[in-house]
């Protein structure tokens, strides 16, 4: 007939786009202290790329298959967002006099999620007790208040002497402590 009949197909297209995997990291871990209560503080991020739907926060005693101290659910950790959670530890835990090594915990992150980097889902804490500094002055002065010190901070103690008397020196277990000054 001289006339070209056009065909025009119509399709319904769906493509589905995934450029990455999750990836859950164990971002921060912070420990706090007022008195005689401790707190760790645990922020996990999703820095991956898709969406968690749900995993697992563990706080574990003393190795990766320890004791539960803690455990919180994490549901729908979207991409680049981080959740925190809190976790109080028991004081007795940190006693000094039954020994001044570090307790250490571990945190887990699990999920079903296929993750970009899954080693990162695992970190170890160490807690140190409180160390008891107590200070017992001799014939003739006085010494600074106990106190109590905490890992990697400083605690000044002084000794004074009455009048007409000379500081001595410092002495631990009934042993002088020599070159340590008045106020140490």
């Amino acid at each position: 007939t001289g006339i070209e009949e056009e065909t025009v197909l119509q399709c319904d297209n769906e493509a589905v786009l995934s450029i990455g995997f999750a990836d859950l990291v164990i971002n921060n871990v912070t420990e706090t202290q007022i008195g005689n209560s401790r707190k760790v503080e645990i922020v996990v991020k999703n820095q991956g790329h898709s969406v968690v739907e749900s995993a697992t926060l563990k706080l574990l005693d003393g190795t990766i298959y320890g004791e539960v101290v803690g455990s919180e659910n994490i549901t729908q950790l979207l991409p680049n967002t981080s959740v925190s959670f809190e976790f109080e530890l028991p004081e007795s835990k940190f006693d000094s006099g039954i020994s001044e090594a570090a307790r250490t915990y571990y945190i887990t992150v699990d999920t079903q999620t296929e993750e970009y980097n899954s080693s990162n889902n695992v970190e170890e804490l160490k807690i140190y007790p409180n160390y008891q500094i107590s200070l017992i002055a001799g014939e003739g002065g006085t010494v600074s208040e106990s106190a109590i010190a905490v890992k990697d901070t400083n605690v000044t103690v002084t000794a004074t002497p009455n009048e007409g008397f000379v500081f001595d020196g410092w002495y631990e277990n009934g042993k002088c402590l020599h070159g340590i000054p008045q106020t140490y």
